[in-house]
């Protein structure tokens, strides 16, 4: 594992850059992302502010979220990360700019990046949106395998960023939450 000292700011450039291109090719068939543009703040944080959406506030990765995803994505096998830092990452910042950026008004796009988080890492957010995301994976689930009861999560699937029955899954959630604090 990777001492936290060995830690460059390019390292954790290149791991919120990895996600994001991730998340692009899991919501291709919804819209386009864009790239990442980002600047690190004093303490280390990643400010996530997009010049597209000027009147949103920044979203903000905090230091230790993108260490700890550093390491995860310097050990485990590619596009597997059950892990938290990960699900921070994505939860925090990465998701619900994400978000925004297909159109969603921030309370959709916040609960967004908790459905994506808990989706690609299996581990639940931190904003109080279980029961949305309960219910988002059960509309996700009958797009994609017609069972109210299956879930499946990016580390127990292999190419699942790039699957069309998992876009039409996504596709599918992004559609519901649109309808979501509207």
């Amino acid at each position: 594992m990777l001492a936290r000292e060995e830690i460059t700011e390019e390292m954790k450039k290149e791991a919120l850059e990895e996600i994001w291109n991730a998340l692009k090719r899991l919501l291709c068939e919804v819209g386009d992302i864009g790239d990442l543009e980002f600047e690190i703040t004093r303490n280390g944080s990643f400010l996530l502010q997009d010049r597209k959406i000027p009147d949103e506030s920044p979203l903000i990765i905090e230091n230790d979220y993108i260490v700890v995803a550093v390491q995860t994505l310097e050990e485990s096998e590619p596009e597997r990360w059950e892990d938290i830092g990960v699900c921070d990452c994505i939860e925090s910042g990465l998701g619900p700019l994400a978000g925004l950026r297909l159109d969603m008004k921030e309370p959709q796009a916040i609960v967004f990046g908790d459905w994506l988080a808990h989706l690609i890492t299996g581990i639940s957010g931190g904003h109080g949106t279980d029961r949305i995301t309960a219910q988002l994976d059960e509309i996700f689930s009958v797009a994609v395998f017609n069972d109210r009861s299956l879930i499946t999560f990016a580390f127990t699937q292999e190419g699942f960023f790039d699957d069309p029955d998992i876009h039409k899954g996504v596709e599918a959630v992004v559609e519901k939450i649109k309808t979501l604090y509207s």
